[in-house]
């Protein structure tokens, strides 16, 4: 059974990884045990600062819930208004790099918890295609490379207590235990501190297709390659407009998805959008809007919704969505 009108939360914070440096690359010799090494010369020399015993562990660091967007389009950020918001949010799983040729991380056996709210388990997780959008993106040398994760949760228990009620939040005013899902956007990992930022949303779970038969889950967003010279040389992306089938994607693509219940459209923009440096800095004079289109031209009487870019809203829509309210956004460019 779908999910009617259920709110959503809306995350935002960083997240740590424990990737096998030494092990992951085919040219380093095979090392055998040597007593005569210290756990100091073997952590700081060998597996360059990450704790074999972590390989692979996947877990969110310093992750708050930042907003929530009610079934009726409205939103809250303030804990005032609402008291999940500002809850921390614990993940833990292993990101395991099935194929290191490709590039595709599968993350396994996680689970999650919002302090005071709820607690899961998570579906298997693959990790989308890796997206470069940012032009000034070298961390130490290394370029900056974003990705996706998406999957349905199970096992949800909501946790009864006195700091988070249905008298202080709306959220479990409209949440019917019906099923969720999570969506996450990690970006900008560093091989030296081995973690950086992420952004993402707990949501109603939707189907695929609607019952029409309509695509309404990861519906795709594709910057047209026939946009003008001006724009190409002002955003940056001369080496972006075309699409791309290769798996590091030289390409800017987002993904959307439709609320049916709700008219609400969830809009993960920060594939799609070209960024100038790891600030979330876009170019001096521009503004992106959300706009309605019938036929290529646009419906007048449907007002277009602009997406803040600024670090503060992205921090609060959870970086990779913009929902909209009913009456403004049925379709979008």
């Amino acid at each position: 059974m779908w999910v009617k009108c259920m709110s959503i939360l809306h995350f935002s914070g960083k997240f740590k990884y424990q990737p096998p440096k030494y092990n992951n690359e085919p040219g380093n010799p095979e090392r055998f045990f040597d007593a005569s090494l210290t756990p100091d010369h073997v952590h700081e020399k060998i597996t360059e600062g990450v704790e074999p015993l972590q390989y692979f562990e996947f877990g969110f660091y310093d992750v708050f819930v930042r907003k929530v967007t009610y079934d009726d389009g409205t939103s809250v950020t303030d804990e005032k208004d609402d008291s999940v918001i500002c809850k921390k949010i614990q993940l833990k799983g292993l990101l395991v790099d099935t194929a290191p040729h490709l590039e595709r991380g599968r993350l396994y056996a996680a689970e999650i918890r919002i302090l005071d709210l709820l607690m899961g388990r998570l579906e298997l997780a693959v990790q989308s295609d890796l997206f470069r959008t940012i032009v000034n993106d070298e961390i130490a040398g290394v370029q900056s490379l974003t990705a996706d994760f998406e999957a349905n949760l199970h096992d949800v228990t909501i946790l009864q207590n006195i700091f988070v009620s249905n008298k202080s939040s709306r959220y479990l005013r409209e949440f019917d235990n019906g099923e969720l899902k999570i969506y996450f956007h990690v970006s900008q990992f560093s091989f030296k501190t081995l973690e950086e930022k992420i952004f993402g949303y707990i949501g109603p779970r939707t189907p695929v297709e609607s019952s029409k038969g309509i695509r309404i889950s990861k519906r795709r967003v594709l910057i047209t390659p026939n946009i003008d010279t001006e724009l190409i040389k002002d955003l940056g992306i001369e080496n972006h407009n075309t699409e791309s089938e290769d798996v590091f994607r030289n390409d800017l693509e987002g993904t959307f998805e439709i609320l049916e219940e709700d008219r609400l459209t969830l809009l993960r923009f920060l594939n799609f959008i070209p960024f100038t440096d790891l600030s979330y800095s876009i170019p001096k004079g521009y503004r992106f809007f959300t706009v309605l289109v019938y036929n290529r031209k646009k419906i007048d009487s449907m007002p277009g919704q602009e997406i803040y870019l600024d670090s503060n809203s992205i921090s609060k829509s959870g970086g990779g969505t913009s929902p909209a309210s009913p009456c403004q956004r049925k379709g979008i460019r």
